[in-house]
């Protein structure tokens, strides 16, 4: 019996490596800009241009939880065809609302197939942190990997994909309505930029407040050259928001200096973008310091 993994479009990958996993069922969310609704992903009427392009015409954005009826219908499509299923979701901090939508769909899809598997993983992932355990998860898939030694691979590894964020604005940050405790360290400081990184919870941290993008994007780095573990995996990706000029200089000048890591680049989505806003860059690695170690005491 086969089994397909589904993901949500919060997570980001350039093309190639969504080609790389087009057997993947990618679900799509809504995102609400002002007063209307727009859908991000498969067959959905917002881009990643005209994401951007509202928000620094000062939009107000707020996602908007998959309703049941949407994981049903996918779902059961699959389903129907005798495929079991992994679904990878993103961090619950992503869509936070969604999970009890999640947990109501599947319990009267088992209802209903009860001898199929639906194995539900939570990747404590985002953005391309999320991508990068997907894609991988993808490969071994691909491989000849049952569900259930996939499933407790990502289990196993996923705590092993570091990501990081280097924001160029608070603005966004501190307008959203999600529960982020260090805004009180940074909103009122002057031309502060910070590195944000995700805990082991699959949430944005405060990792450090610096002045001026260039030290931000140093240390963001610096994370990458002490914790980069290629045993595990040589992919890395740079992630950027309306700045590719500046995301591509710095694949080729770090594909230069480590050549034995595949260096990609890929745009950072809404999901992400909502907090982060234009001009950010991220980086997402198989590592060992998912967190400082300041942040582990």
């Amino acid at each position: 019996m086969s089994y397909r993994i589904f993901v949500n479009a919060t997570l980001d990958l350039n093309q190639a490596m969504l080609d790389d996993c087009s057997s993947v069922v990618i679900i799509p969310f809504q995102v609400q800009i002002g007063q209307e609704l727009y859908t991000y992903g498969p067959n959905g009427n917002l881009s990643i241009y005209e994401f951007y392009n509202a928000q620094c015409s000062g939009e107000v954005f707020k996602l908007l939880p998959i309703d049941m009826s949407v994981y049903y219908e996918i779902f059961d499509k699959w389903l129907s065809q005798e495929n079991d299923i992994l679904y990878l979701m993103s961090s619950s901090f992503m869509l936070p609302e969604t999970i009890l939508k999640l947990e109501q769909s599947l319990e009267e899809l088992r209802k209903k197939y009860k001898e199929r598997k639906i194995v539900c993983i939570d990747t404590f992932g985002i953005s391309i942190g999320e991508g990068l355990l997907v894609w991988e998860a993808v490969k071994k898939q691909t491989e000849g990997m049952d569900i259930e030694a996939l499933a407790q691979w990502v289990q196993n590894d996923r705590l092993k994909v570091c990501q990081w964020f280097a924001i160029n604005t608070l603005e966004h940050l501190v307008q959203d309505e999600v529960e982020m405790p260090f805004l009180k360290e940074i909103e009122n400081l002057f031309r502060v930029n910070p590195l944000l990184g995700v805990d082991e919870a699959g949430k944005l941290i405060l990792s450090e407040k610096l002045n001026g993008s260039p030290k931000t994007m140093y240390s963001m780095f610096s994370r990458l050259e002490r914790g980069w573990k290629p045993e595990l995996g040589n992919k890395i990706i740079i992630g950027y928001a309306d700045c590719k000029e500046y995301a591509e200089n710095l694949q080729k000048s770090l594909s230069y200096e480590w050549c034995i890591a595949d260096i990609v680049i890929a745009e950072l989505g809404p999901a992400i973008g909502i907090y982060t806003g234009s001009e950010s860059l991220a980086i997402a690695y198989w590592g060992s310091n998912r967190l400082d170690d300041k942040k582990r005491r």
